[in-house]
C-alpha cells in the first residue's frame, strides 16, 4: 500500500510538472501566433519581391535627347 502511494505521489508531481510545461507551451504558441496574418502577407510579399525583382531598375536604351517616347 505505501508503494502505491508513493507511485501514485510521483505520478501526481509528474502531472503536475507536465500541467505547467503544456502552459507554457500553450502560452509560447499563442504568443508567437497572435499576429500570424501579419506574418504570412510579410512574408508573401518578401517572396513575391524577390522573384519579381522589386529593387530591379531598367536600364533604358532610348536616347537621352528623345523625349517623347511612350513605347519601346
Amino acid at each position: 500500500m505505501y508503494d502505491g502511494t508513493a507511485e501514485l505521489y510521483d505520478g501526481i508531481i509528474s502531472l503536475a510538472d507536465g500541467t505547467d510545461d503544456l502552459k507554457d507551451g500553450t502560452k509560447e504558441f499563442t504568443d508567437k501566433t497572435k499576429d500570424i496574418d501579419t506574418q504570412i502577407d510579410d512574408a508573401i510579399d518578401e517572396a513575391t519581391d524577390k522573384i519579381a525583382g522589386k529593387d530591379f531598375i531598367p536600364i533604358s536604351f532610348a536616347s537621352d535627347e528623345n523625349t517623347d517616347i511612350g513605347l519601346v
